[in-house]
């Protein structure tokens, strides 16, 4: 159960990373921003993977499931702020 909380509160944090990154218009803030992100993430996705390697042994494929919906929070946050 453990995983899939920290797979909540990290997906909103980078839902809003997102965010962050699609609302700035500015080159440099981008570049910054994914700089940023992409330094951090890797952190994040390390901290989560371990998590669920521990919670769920044997079920690779439902960990690599909920690691490829984690990659995608972030491109989600950027994508809503494209379309609003």
């Amino acid at each position: 159960m453990t995983p899939i909380i920290l797979l909540t509160g990290l997906g909103v944090h980078s839902i809003f990373e997102g965010l962050a990154l699609g609302i700035s218009g500015d080159f440099d803030k981008v570049l910054l921003y994914a700089i940023a992100i992409v330094l951090h993430i890797g952190a994040a996705g390390i901290s989560l993977g371990i998590s669920m390697v521990q919670t769920f042994p044997g079920q690779d494929n439902f960990a690599l499931t909920l690691l490829f919906c984690f990659a995608m929070f972030t491109p989600l946050g950027v994508g809503l702020c494209w379309i609003f």
